[in-house]
């Protein structure tokens, strides 16, 4: 993990832990702590991706950018959130 964040450490970044619904998501909070160990700038932990997207609208400023990342279950569950798109669940697996 820590190598695939390792790109962001060279950038004036804040990263905010999120969790994914998917099954095979990774803890929002392993995330926190391999960003802490890269030397990321770091916010708390959230549990899911609803939470973190509204906690990055509520701190950026004008001209932040807000990057979602890391999986297409993040980048698809900001897509439902940002366009009102009911979330899609998976109730057969675990």
């Amino acid at each position: 993990l820590e190598r695939s964040l390792e790109p962001l450490s060279s950038l004036d970044v804040i990263l905010i832990p999120v969790s994914s619904r998917h099954p095979k998501a990774i803890d929002s909070n392993i995330i926190k702590l391999a960003a802490i160990s890269s030397n990321i700038v770091t916010t708390q932990d959230f549990e899911t991706v609803d939470e973190g997207l509204k906690y990055s609208l509520e701190i950026c400023s004008g001209r932040d950018l807000i990057l979602a990342t890391g999986s297409l279950s993040v980048v698809g569950e900001v897509s439902e959130v940002l366009n009102h798109i009911a979330p899609e669940i998976y109730p057969n697996l675990p």
